[in-house]
């Protein structure tokens, strides 16, 4: 439990660290990607609405499992939202468009 714990600790710090270079400079208080990034990381039960409708996990290179951990699991879910928020907001090749 521990070791879950530090990962997911260790992964907000990454994010955070990524936030604090202002990745929507000029868009605003609350602009768009502020509020996906809002709900990405305090509104798990939103953004995995959010995966559904638009249909994220088939957008990208994911293994069947790992698409199956990311539907079905919370953490994972918010790791991919993570990885997902630096894809969009940063232009970081975390993840892999088919």
């Amino acid at each position: 439990m521990l070791y879950e714990y530090n990962l997911y600790n260790d992964l907000w710090a990454e994010l955070d660290a990524f936030f604090a270079t202002n990745p929507w400079a000029g868009e605003g208080v609350a602009g768009p990607y502020q509020q996906l990034a809002f709900m990405v990381c305090y509104n798990v039960d939103g953004f995995r609405s959010y995966v559904e409708k638009h249909d994220l996990l088939n957008e990208f290179r994911l293994k069947k499992d790992e698409r199956q951990r990311i539907a079905n699991n919370d953490c994972h879910l918010l790791s991919f939202g993570f990885n997902w928020l630096q894809y969009v907001l940063g232009g970081r090749k975390n993840l892999v468009k088919k």
